[in-house]
């Protein structure tokens, strides 16, 4: 990511990508607080910006991908869809992904 993304003042609206998202949800070290600020930037409307429903899918899908991952002794992805056919473990692996969706302010400005 950009230092410029701090000062980021243009007049035509900004595309945010997934790893914007990505690195406010996972508290990224190098770039989380940056993200973050970001998102509060376009949250208070100093900066327009808009995104896609693809975006947020893959964002919550890695969400997903990330707790089921830390559920299971060897996370490959067919591991987790074959996980996930368990109720109990998709509920469970759904938690994260429902609280970023609802309570999160990257998605205040979606709305």
């Amino acid at each position: 990511m950009s230092p410029s993304l701090a000062s980021y003042d243009a007049s035509a609206p900004i595309f945010i990508d997934a790893n914007i998202f990505l690195f406010h949800a996972f508290d990224d070290d190098k770039f989380g607080g940056t993200a973050t600020a970001f998102l509060a930037r376009v949250e208070n409307q100093e900066v327009e910006a808009l995104t896609s429903s693809l975006v947020i899918d893959e964002v919550l899908f890695k969400i997903l991908v990330q707790e089921a991952a830390a559920h299971l002794p060897k996370p490959t992805i067919w591991n987790i869809k074959r996980a996930m056919r368990d109720a109990a473990f998709a509920k469970k692996i759904y938690v994260p992904v429902l609280e970023y969706k609802l309570t999160s302010r990257a998605w205040r400005f979606w709305d």
